[in-house]
């Protein structure tokens, strides 16, 4: 039997509970369609949905930047969130900003030209936030197609499910097959990854860790 320690229960983050929980932009990795990030029992996933480009985590002015493109959304979920803030790349996000409607919940304040942070308050399980085709914000024209530049995501509530355990594989020569979280096959899993591990008949959703064997 092999053990693999990955972030699936609740057992190391109880202390975390109905408090704050940042999550960096360095903290993501590819996750198929996008890029995924997991701590303290919380997920944030970004996708390109019916956009043109794929999320993905660039240097901009000297920060990594989540950089989610028009159509593109954001996830977060995991426990009973009562608030998030997403802190903006001020400089970079001001060229293409645009409009990041919440699926439930509302931003509070509104979102304005020139903004440095978006501010949402509700009470749910999951958040998603879509961006808006133009940036309707934006120093470069609402003629442009519209992005959000996130450097860090803060939330604010009673983590989820999410944690360390150990998980049994049985050596019986079965090979493992890893998914995306949207249940698109990945041959080649990135640690730091949020994905859905199947061996034989059993299936879980698993962080990997840097240092675990893949």
């Amino acid at each position: 039997m092999k053990k693999f320690v990955l972030c699936l229960t609740a057992a190391c983050i109880a202390a975390a509970a109905s408090a704050e929980t940042i999550i960096a932009s360095s903290d993501f990795a590819a996750d198929g369609n996008g890029v995924a990030a997991m701590v303290n029992g919380f997920t944030v996933s970004a996708l390109k949905n019916g956009g043109s480009t794929p999320p993905s985590v660039q240097n901009l002015d000297g920060m990594p930047t989540l950089v989610v493109y028009a159509k593109g959304s954001v996830t977060v979920a995991g426990g009973d969130i009562a608030k998030i803030v997403f802190t903006l790349n001020g400089a970079s996000n001001a060229r293409r900003y645009a409009l990041f409607t919440p699926d439930t919940g509302a931003l509070q304040p509104a979102q304005s030209a020139g903004d440095t942070e978006i501010s949402w308050e509700g009470d749910a399980q999951s958040v998603t936030f879509t961006v808006g085709d133009y940036a309707s914000m934006g120093t470069d024209g609402s003629h442009k197609a519209g992005q959000i530049h996130v450097v860090s995501v803060e939330i604010h509530g009673s983590a989820g499910s999410g944690g360390v355990a150990d998980i049994i594989v049985d050596e019986d020569g079965t090979p493992a097959e890893y998914f995306t979280m949207q249940g698109v096959r990945v041959y080649h899993p990135v640690r730091g990854g949020l994905y859905i591990r199947r061996q034989g008949g059993r299936a879980s959703k698993v962080f990997v860790k840097a240092t675990d064997p893949i």
